[in-house]
């Protein structure tokens, strides 16, 4: 929906190591490609950041993000929370927003909590030093243009089952 609403937004497609699932396609959802690949781009360092997922690999193109960075493109990315620590390591004005898909665990907004994403409220007293934010306050600021040097992103809950 927000992709849809700010055609100024670019959706990274990351690489992965899992099998394409029934509907999804190359390049769509994501690159689908093998270990021995995805270990040697790792290797060449033409990742923006990676994790081992459920067992798969997961991985941003690092060249993809830069071209985009170049030309002033806002950028979403749909990663974990271990490849967002790492985004925030090296862009920390990178805007994080944690979103799950279920009530998360305490120790799940304690993992968010120390990758310093926004979450959403309930446990604020316990937390101070994290911004907190409400699903209706990210939808109705979602069209707000971010700085172009800004990057976005999305972090999956880390949890069992698919990603």
């Amino acid at each position: 929906m927000l992709l849809e609403r700010d055609g100024g937004i670019r959706l990274s497609v990351s690489y992965t190591t899992r099998a394409p699932r029934p509907g999804e396609a190359d390049g769509r959802e994501y690159h689908f490609i093998d270990v021995p690949a995805f270990l040697a781009m790792r290797g060449r360092g033409e990742f923006l950041e990676c994790a081992e997922v459920h067992g798969n690999h997961y991985g941003t193109s690092r060249a993809w993000i830069e071209r985009q960075m170049a030309a002033g493109q806002d950028i979403l990315l749909e990663i974990d929370w271990q490849g967002a620590a790492q985004v925030k390591r090296l862009f920390p004005d990178a805007i994080g927003v944690f979103i799950a898909l279920e009530a998360p665990s305490k120790p799940m907004l304690l993992e968010a909590a120390k990758a310093g994403f926004y979450t959403s409220p309930g446990w604020q007293q316990d937390y101070p030093h994290i911004q907190l934010v409400t699903i209706q306050e990210l939808l109705d600021g979602a069209t707000v243009k971010m700085p172009p040097s800004s990057i976005t992103f999305k972090a999956a809950p880390k949890a069992t089952g698919a990603t």
